[in-house]
């Protein structure tokens, strides 16, 4: 992709935020519903989505396959397939309908690595083929799946450091732009825009910590060459080793993605960009937390809630709000105390509310993370 110009807008707001001004008090408790605990546990400690909410009904991947339960009270999580299956990314298709596409890592090596259901878990089928590397011949797991809206046939997958596209729905793989062995390099993080064209958005950190964000048109006839570059570009002059970890395009703002990176929350346009929440303690009264889960008030874009993990063991919930884009900032009261809690994605309830999915560990770092779900009131 050809690199373009970003320039860094600071907003006033951040400063003031930053320096320890405006930070308000905790949000009531009150405002949190639970979901249960999943009887499965968390697949990765980061970066993946494996929250789908569609109709009244919540789907969550986990490291063992998929589970389901309805967003109404009383109601208890069940299998929904893919046992023995670590589920990083699950979709559901723009298109509406009952179509889930799921990817990860098998059980074994030998495996396929990208699952598609078009009866809402009920019955699942395996890509016919799908990258393998040609080195090993073991898995090389998709870590984030992304789907073009004019044609739900096309998808796009994050493998190691580069990307694979599908014309079929998933049942065939292959890299992108004649790459026959996948790039070394974190998971990149994917997303498509609304507009027209849509461009695939993509956040990378490339070997010796270079970050960067890109976009590029696709051509659904020939989806394995992205095209030309689309308006978002930003550097490691900006990023410097910031890895991207989350990716929001609001429909509202066919302008602006919103990327969730190390330590910080920019929004960003073709013409510029602003720092919306930056951490690091004890410059920041913000922890330096990875944001991986964003969301946008679509009647209110001054409003966000956002959130993440610093990468070390800390009790608090790294889950903030902002409702004046980032000029005053609050943590989110937790539901219940945690030992070492992570947000790993939210997604709006259609009922003024937003699902919350928060991971838990014991603060070792060598048992399973626990997975829970909540409904967060955003009025």
């Amino acid at each position: 992709m050809k690199r373009r110009p970003f320039a860094v807008v600071v907003a006033t707001a951040w400063l003031a935020a930053c320096g320890g001004g405006g930070a308000s008090p905790d949000s009531p408790p009150a405002r949190w519903a639970s979901l249960g605990e999943l009887p499965a546990p968390e697949a990765l400690p980061v970066n993946h989505t494996p929250l789908v909410v569609s109709g009244d009904a919540l789907y969550v991947g986990t490291a063992d396959g998929v589970w389901r339960r309805a967003l109404a009270d009383g109601d208890v999580w069940s299998r929904a397939g893919l046992a023995g299956f670590r589920v990083y990314a699950l979709r559901a298709s723009p298109a509406g309908g009952t179509t889930l596409l799921a990817g990860g890592a098998p059980a074994l090596p030998s495996g396929p690595t990208f699952y598609r259901s078009d009866d809402l878990g009920q019955h699942w089928t395996a890509a016919q083929s799908w990258y393998r590397p040609p080195t090993s011949g073991g898995v090389a797991p998709i870590y984030d799946l992304a789907i073009l809206p004019a044609d739900p046939r096309v998808l796009f997958a994050a493998i190691d450091g580069s990307l694979a596209a599908s014309s079929d729905g998933g049942m065939t793989w292959a890299l992108t732009n004649g790459q026959t062995e996948a790039s070394i390099g974190s998971p990149c993080v994917l997303a498509f825009s609304t507009g027209q064209p849509a461009y695939l958005v993509v956040g990378c950190e490339q070997p010796l910590d270079f970050a960067y964000l890109g976009s590029a048109t696709v051509d659904p006839a020939d989806p394995l060459a992205p095209g030309q570059p689309g308006p978002w570009y930003l550097g490691t002059d900006v990023l410097s080793n910031r890895r991207p970890n989350a990716l929001e395009l609001p429909p509202a703002e066919p302008g602006t993605v919103y990327a969730g990176v190390e330590g910080a929350l920019l929004a960003v346009t073709a013409a510029g960009g602003e720092w919306i929440f930056s951490g690091g303690e004890p410059q920041s009264p913000w922890p330096y937390a990875y944001v991986t889960a964003i969301w946008v008030d679509p009647a209110d874009r001054d409003h966000l809630i956002f959130g993440g993990k610093p990468n070390a063991v800390d009790s608090r919930l790294s889950l903030f709000e902002t409702r004046d884009r980032g000029a005053t900032l609050e943590r989110v009261a937790p539901p219940r105390p945690f030992t070492d809690p992570a947000v790993v994605q939210l997604a709006a309830d259609g009922a003024n509310g937003l699902v919350v999915l928060i991971s838990d560990g014991d603060g070792s770092g060598t048992t399973a993370r626990r997975l829970y779900a909540y409904r967060l009131a955003t009025g």
